[in-house]
């Protein structure tokens, strides 16, 4: 399962279909919470700077910790308009959702294991956790109540080419057929030859395998605190 198996409606009862061509940042939202200005504060600001094609925001508004989104749908929208994040068409103010019975929120909170670096779930203990989403449907990361949008990794991860499959399989063959000359790769037996200085030559951009095909691109997410 990834996250474009999932129904997505916003406040209006309107289906939302994901774009697969961007990335997606998916929030517990609290207009009551005491980090609830630096939060939508940080939204704002990130609004301002980024390029609205390249990232789609869901805010999802959730009564489950403190209590502290009481208001119905239309008094949250109000909330959120106070700070102009929704005059931007890439962000989605969503149905209120209790976690506990929503589908995909238990996808991001548990099911998610093994598919980031760390492993570990993601359940939501509070307010504004915020789930970052690859265009494959993938979870890359999480940040905390008190973190950022405004982070360097966030930025950098939203500014990040996307890669498409053709891209990939292109760049792949390359760099395989450059490892061959270089005697890292060789291409009848499927095998690296030097784990240890072809991972010091392409880094973290690529985990590698023994077969060509399984080769997969990895993001970096921050362990948990």
């Amino acid at each position: 399962m990834s996250f474009f198996d999932y129904e997505l409606k916003d406040y209006k009862g309107d289906v939302i279909v994901p774009d697969n061509n961007k990335r997606h940042i998916v929030i517990n939202v609290a207009s009551e919470c005491g980090y609830t200005n630096d939060n939508y504060q940080d939204l704002q600001s990130m609004l301002e700077t980024i390029d609205g094609d390249k990232v789609n925001i869901y805010l999802y508004p959730c009564n489950d910790f403190g209590e502290q989104e009481p208001g119905d749908i239309e008094e949250v929208k109000a909330f959120c308009d106070s700070y102009g994040v929704l005059d931007y068409p890439n962000v989605y103010l969503m149905e209120k959702v209790v976690l506990k019975d929503s589908q995909l929120w238990h996808w991001l909170e548990f099911t998610n294991e093994g598919s980031t670096v760390y492993g570990y779930d993601f359940e939501a203990k509070w307010n504004f956790y915020k789930y970052f989403i690859d265009p494959d449907g993938s979870m890359w990361g999480l940040s905390y109540s008190h973190e950022s949008l405004l982070d360097e990794d966030v930025i950098d991860w939203i500014n990040t080419p996307i890669v498409t499959k053709e891209e990939r399989e292109e760049l792949l063959t390359e760099i395989m057929d450059a490892d061959q000359e270089m005697g890292l790769y060789d291409m009848d037996e499927n095998s690296i030859h030097n784990p240890e200085l072809y991972s010091k030559i392409h880094g973290s951009e690529i985990e590698y395998t023994n077969k060509l095909k399984d080769y997969t691109f990895t993001g970096t997410t921050e362990e948990e605190k």
